[in-house]
């Protein structure tokens, strides 16, 4: 799924939480965005997040110090901005820019 050129959207709405089945989620342009929806550590088949353009969200979901980034962590591929995290990354890996 592809949620691009938003700006003016200012939550997700809880119900992203109940696609269960959601493979690949990609967040870009969406300025005001600035956060992840509560249940989102619940899409557990999730394994790809992008994350590009939305500054907020940015903050919010850097690796280990952003608030959101506990929602998240357990998603195989994460991209942020210009870096690329992977789920094994919390075992001792490091991350990588693109």
């Amino acid at each position: 799924m592809e949620i691009r050129g938003c700006p003016g959207l200012q939550a997700l709405p809880e119900w992203v939480a109940s696609l269960t089945s959601l493979r690949s989620l990609a967040l870009s342009d969406c300025h005001n965005l600035p956060s992840l929806p509560g249940g989102f550590s619940c899409l557990r088949f999730l394994q790809h997040l992008s994350i590009r353009e939305c500054p907020k969200l940015e903050q919010r979901c850097k690796k280990d110090a952003g608030e959101d980034w506990p929602k998240m962590k357990h998603i195989a591929h994460v991209y942020i901005g210009s870096q690329h995290f992977r789920a094994s990354d919390d075992a001792g890996g490091s991350s990588s820019s693109l």
